[in-house]
């Protein structure tokens, strides 16, 4: 038994017993859906795919196990896969924390004047228009009284309200920042955290998503500037649903869509927390 482990080539060992625990991570976490808190949706089967090269490869070593293993030696070099690896098994994964110094409203995030460009703006707005319902359907109603999501038009509006949900709410940012005279009064219905920044007056928050386009490192904070007398009181990162009518509102001098709030109900955190341009 003592020469069957001296016999061990403790290189290939370290290398197999390192990518085959990265292959069980993303396994793990891409079935129990954590991989979602750091990348893309569309982007898991390729973090699979990743594991079960890794297994292959580990399978070709495994010949080499017991090549030369009285003259093998580690190199330390290869130890720089240690940090990272035990950082993922031992903290915790969670959403990306919405403490940004800056904010994108409406309309800067598809107009471009704080951390996306109109041009960036505009290709992310024509992929998400690739993945959405082609037809222009503002204005219908829900025939059948039904709040599911799946079969909602782009521009649904029910009994005289807009009613934003998590698969058009960067469509209606846009056609409400494109048109705000044309929906300026009428009620709007979404959900969202509290967001706030040491610009912001006493009476202004902002009703926030955070965007992924890719993954974590590109995650912005967007929503819609909100005007509430009780907004000193709210706590950051608290999600609501709210009601209220839209308004022309004057942030730092600029025009932007707003909602005036009339009503909010705390609610439970989404499932998934980010939206997805595309």
């Amino acid at each position: 038994m003592m020469g069957l482990l001296y016999r061990i080539n403790k290189a290939v060992l370290y290398k197999i017993s390192v990518m085959l625990v990265f292959a069980g991570f993303f396994l793990v976490a891409s079935f129990n859906g954590k991989a979602k808190l750091y990348i893309h949706p569309k982007l898991v089967p390729m973090l699979v795919m990743c594991a079960f090269v890794f297994i292959a490869i580990s399978f070709v070593l495994s010949k080499d196990l017991f090549t030369g293993g009285r003259k093998a030696k580690i190199n330390f070099s290869m130890l720089i896969f240690i940090p990272p690896l035990l950082m993922a098994l031992i903290i915790p994964a969670k959403p990306v924390a919405n403490n940004f110094s800056a904010y994108n409203s409406a309309n800067q995030y598809l107009q471009g004047p704080s951390g996306i460009s109109a041009d960036n703006g505009k290709q992310i707005q024509q992929q998400a228009d690739q993945t959405s319902n082609p037809e222009d359907t503002s204005g219908d109603a829900y025939e059948d009284g039904s709040d599911s999501e799946t079969e909602v038009p782009q521009f649904q509006i029910k009994d005289n309200k807009i009613v934003i949900r998590d698969n058009n709410y960067l469509k209606w940012m846009e056609e409400i920042c494109n048109n705000t005279s044309k929906y300026e009064g009428k009620e709007i219905e979404l959900i969202g955290f509290v967001f706030k920044d040491n610009n912001f007056k006493e009476n202004e928050f902002v009703a926030a998503r955070s965007v992924m386009a890719c993954c974590a490192a590109d995650t912005q904070v967007v929503g819609f500037m909100c005007k509430y007398n009780e907004a000193s009181s709210l706590k950051k990162n608290s999600w609501y649903k709210y009601s209220g009518k839209i308004i022309m509102y004057t942030y730092e001098g600029k025009q932007m869509p707003a909602i005036e709030i009339e009503n909010m109900i705390s609610v439970e955190k989404p499932k998934d927390e980010y939206l997805y341009p595309y």
